[in-house]
């Protein structure tokens, strides 16, 4: 049996491919130099912790006595929710197919909620689906808020390369219906996509996430290049192979205003290659969309404290990246401390209010998609992010 430190730094270096190749084992049963279950576990959180979340790692929880109490798949942070982490893989290796969970796991998971604050809310994922009894357990589980997470969700949430979003989209439905199974199908039908979205990087795309308006995060679908490519190269591919209005958010890395007009027009000449106008939308942020965070006193403020100096600022506003790594900060670190009132701030900045007018004037366009278009053939179509 492997200790669970070997397993951490085993995926501490995994990207969305190494992820998405483990969910496939996972899906085969055949995951070897892995324990039982484990293999899900760390697939999840690092899933969670590739798209911007702090996650803890499995761990346990111990008596005063050192007697061991509980064993726990790990806690993500994301979208200022906090969630205990429940994984369990039952598979059947002789036949390659995964059994489904019953109620068992869901009481488990509610007795260790019990003991800590009522903010914290239970993710079960289970690799196949649930029992009739584990479904009608789950939405009675009060105090306590248990949301479960099928294969289908992963699967969804591997191919997308966001678990967060999905995370929200689960919450919301939860407060709002009182739902805590929503299969994937169906969140399709609450709230079907209207647009795509292309960031200049995966960063760009958990710094969106993180501040945009949740009904326009979760009705979005997000893109970023890959290594070999840049965003409009990439906008131009999704508009070619995506039946949705697309807005390209471009960093210009640059303040000079004859220039970032001339990138504008660039992209734009590049995507009509592919797409009327009436499809598209295009905004170049100066000198890239981690400018936001220098754009107020306020945001400034709340978000590097103590390090907001004069000399920090003026580095911000001519090289964001530059300024966060001097702060000692992260993106990542950023996106985790962020609360209703910092994102409040965000959208409040100059860049937000145009990427805001932005999507809204998109989708005032009168754009239709095909008639018979529909969101689960959609979903289930290759993805190309980072694939181009």
């Amino acid at each position: 049996m492997a200790a669970d430190s070997e397993y951490i730094e085993r995926v501490r270096g995994y990207d969305w491919d190494d992820v998405t190749g483990l969910w496939r084992d996972i899906q085969r049963c055949a995951t070897p130099g892995w324990d039982a279950g484990k293999a899900l576990e760390y697939l999840v959180l690092k899933g969670f912790e590739l798209g911007g979340a702090t996650v803890r790692w499995p761990y346990t929880v111990k008596f005063v006595d050192e007697k061991i109490l509980e064993q726990i798949d790990g806690v993500i942070y994301a979208a200022g929710i906090a969630a205990m982490v429940e994984c369990k893989d039952y598979s059947a290796p002789s036949s390659r197919t995964k059994r489904r969970i019953g109620a068992d796991p869901i009481a488990t998971l509610q007795a260790k909620l019990t003991r800590r604050p009522a903010a914290l809310i239970g993710c079960l994922f289970a690799s196949g689906e649930c029992t009739e009894a584990a479904e009608q357990r789950v939405n009675f589980t009060k105090p306590a808020t248990i949301l479960c997470w099928t294969g289908d969700d992963i699967d969804r949430c591997v191919h997308r390369r966001n678990f967060t979003q999905t995370l929200q989209r689960k919450f919301r439905i939860c407060v709002e219906e009182g739902k805590h199974l929503t299969k994937c199908s169906t969140q399709g039908d609450s709230q079907m996509e209207m647009r795509n979205i292309i960031c200049p990087s995966q960063d760009s795309v958990n710094f969106l996430n993180a501040w945009l308006p949740p009904e326009i995060s979760a009705s979005s679908h997000f893109f970023f290049p890959s290594p070999l490519s840049d965003a409009p190269a990439t906008a131009r591919n999704v508009l070619a192979t995506h039946p949705l209005q697309a807005l390209l958010i471009r960093d210009a890395h640059t303040t000079n205003p004859v220039l970032i007009s001339d990138l504008e027009v660039y992209a734009e000449e590049r995507l009509m290659l592919s797409a009327p106008k009436q499809q598209f939308e295009i905004e170049v942020v100066s000198p890239t969309l981690l400018v936001m965070l220098f754009e107020t006193p306020e945001i400034f403020t709340a978000v590097f404290g103590e390090r907001a100096t004069d000399f920090l600022h003026l580095m911000g506003s001519y090289d964001p990246e530059r300024a966060i790594g001097e702060a000692g900060a992260t993106v990542a670190n950023i996106i985790a401390h962020l609360d209703d009132t910092t994102r409040a701030l965000l959208r409040a900045t100059p860049t937000a209010r145009r990427i805001l007018s932005r999507i809204a004037k998109l989708d005032a366009k009168p754009y239709l998609r095909d008639d018979d278009w529909d969101a689960a053939w959609y979903r289930d179509r290759p993805q190309p992010t980072r694939s181009y």
